[in-house]
């Protein structure tokens, strides 16, 4: 259905801030025990969990969103909220990413119940069980994610060149390329990846057919939607916000639930199609090996969810482009998981990067 090809752009460092929508509210699912607070501190559980240092896993560099996100939560934790003192281990991955790290947390003294923890990104963690064979490489599979709790939301931002005969609406956009098909640029960030993905799925769903063209990072493919060498791609916020600010692209989509600054007059995604049972955009939080006990998993989603109540916490929100605090507990972020895992199965399918198809 799409003709690729290959293009290289020059890489180019991206940077922008912008006030978030701050959302913040306690994961759905009633616990099984009630935590007890002495002095602010999270007192452990009758079975005496957690009873050594926690560590939170970055599969990312020390200076990477993950890692700040990381160092943010160990600041906090550490100002006598947990009873244990909670340490940061960047460990960038080479391959497997958050699976991968998962085995090496159940390793770790204490992580098969619990001690070490993973940071992790859905959709991204999903999809990859579809493009590499994690079960025969790993023996892993959508089970094997045990999510704690996830904080954070960032959604995916659509944006397309200047002067597009589209203007600066995406519902013209959809209608120009109906009527024109193959003739409207698309610019893809890794064919398969989580952000490929989700566009693959909102043309299908549109029924639309685009010249899609395989480019680098966020910034390289921010760089050339600017430049006008394609028409429009899909980024992250930060990415868009820089060549909005500039005049060189205009915001047609986002993929939340909510317009973020500084573009509260464009669709959502939910807006202009069937979208509301998954969250396609970054949904960041944390997992623990599949051995860890529920009512340990309980008790960390309580103690992150409560760092999450810190000042230096809440001005994440306001500091970091199109980031909205929103938490959702181990079942709602297991379903989120799941069901992207299930709607993008016939797109990897189809794109023939199915670990089933190499």
């Amino acid at each position: 259905m799409y003709e690729n090809a290959l293009v290289h752009w020059c890489r180019a460092a991206a940077a922008g801030l912008v006030a978030a929508a701050l959302v913040s509210a306690y994961p759905a699912g009633a616990q099984s025990w009630q935590p007890e607070y002495v002095d602010g501190e999270l007192q452990p559980l009758a079975n005496g969990f957690p009873d050594r240092p926690i560590l939170i896993i970055n599969v990312d560099d020390a200076g990477s969103p993950d890692g700040i996100y990381a160092r943010t939560l160990q600041e906090i934790l550490n100002n006598e909220l947990s009873p244990q003192r909670v340490n940061v281990l960047d460990r960038p991955s080479t391959s497997f990413g958050t699976w991968e790290a998962l085995q090496f947390a159940a390793g770790e003294p204490g992580g098969d119940v619990g001690h070490a923890l993973v940071i992790h990104t859905v959709p991204a963690t999903a999809l990859d069980l579809l493009t590499v064979n994690l079960e025969a490489e790993l023996g892993m599979d959508i089970d094997d994610l045990n999510v704690v709790i996830t904080t954070e939301e960032i959604p995916y931002v659509m944006i397309s060149r200047t002067g597009a005969p589209w203007g600066e609406s995406y519902k013209d956009m959809i209608a120009y390329a109906r009527e024109n098909p193959g003739q409207v640029r698309y610019l893809s960030r890794e064919v398969g990846s989580a952000v490929d993905i989700t566009m693959e799925w909102l043309f299908d769903k549109e029924g639309v057919e685009v010249d899609k063209i395989i480019g680098g990072s966020m910034q390289e493919i921010g760089i050339a939607v600017a430049a006008g060498e394609v028409d429009v791609a899909m980024v992250f916020a930060e990415v868009a916000l820089t060549h909005f600010q500039n005049d060189k692209a205009e915001v047609l989509l986002m993929t939340g639930d909510d317009a973020i600054a500084p573009w509260t007059d464009k669709p959502v995604m939910s807006d202009v199609i069937d979208s509301k049972d998954v969250q396609w955009g970054r949904v960041i939080g944390l997992a623990v090996p599949s051995s860890t006990p529920d009512e340990n998993r309980e008790w960390l989603a309580e103690l992150v969810r409560k760092a999450t109540e810190d000042e230096r916490y809440q001005e994440r929100g306001k500091s970091l482009p199109g980031r909205a605090l929103r938490m959702r507990s181990h079942d709602e972020a297991a379903q989120l998981a799941r069901s992207i895992y299930e709607l993008a199965d016939p797109i990897v399918r189809e794109l023939g990067l199915h670990h089933e198809d190499q």
